[in-house]
């Protein structure tokens, strides 16, 4: 599904990313990559998820990669659309000025991260719809 509007899905990570100066992630479902700026990791709990201690974090005790985790701090927001997970949004930091700088403002990062889930969201039923219409129409022709 977020497949579909990639192309809107990879300027709105640019435009983040260049405003905020953080790097953003969104991945699919399956947790493949669908737009992002930078190296990336994700992980989906169906919930917003904020991590400032990689590798000692709970969630990430299971993590292959940990010893080797160059993440200073990651939060995600899970996509849902009509009960549906179709993927997730995230902030990573890799440098301490990065993580010092989301740390100081970590509740409109968290309602950032979530308002822009919501927007891809419904940007991803705007498509689902209009597809319905041109199967409905191609199908009257």
């Amino acid at each position: 599904m977020l497949t579909s509007i990639q192309p809107d899905i990879a300027r709105l990570c640019r435009i983040m990313s260049t405003v905020t100066g953080v790097v953003f992630y969104i991945v699919n479902a399956d947790m493949t990559r669908v737009a992002g700026t930078g190296v990336y990791a994700a992980f989906s709990c169906g919930k917003t998820v904020y991590v400032d201690n990689p590798r000692e974090n709970g969630l990430c005790l299971d993590c292959p990669d940990k010893d080797c985790c160059r993440e200073l701090l990651n939060m995600c927001s899970p996509i849902i659309l009509n009960g549906k997970t179709l993927g997730v949004i995230g902030v990573v930091c890799f440098s301490e000025e990065d993580k010092r700088r989301v740390m100081a403002r970590k509740e409109v990062y968290l309602e950032f991260v979530e308002q822009i889930a919501t927007v891809i969201a419904r940007r991803a039923d705007q498509e689902q719809q209009a597809h319905k219409v041109n199967r409905m129409l191609d199908a009257l022709m």
